[in-house]
């Protein structure tokens, strides 16, 4: 059972980041429960969008 801190912590962060409850709980505990950390980490995973160019189109190839 978490304890009252890490509650308040995964619902605090539920509100910040607008994901799952599972989904908090789980950055958090990767990140030792510093909340900066779990969100920093979130938002690169949001952040980080698929590579849409196939492999050879890299910025200053000159072909």
């Amino acid at each position: 059972m978490d304890t009252l801190r890490e509650q308040v912590m995964i619902n605090q962060f539920v509100l910040a980041a607008g994901c799952a409850r599972e989904q908090a709980k789980q950055l958090l505990q990767a990140a030792h429960w510093q909340f900066e950390t779990a969100l920093s980490i979130f938002f690169q995973e949001a952040a980080i969008p698929p590579c849409a160019q196939g492999p050879g189109t890299h910025f200053g190839q000159v072909s």
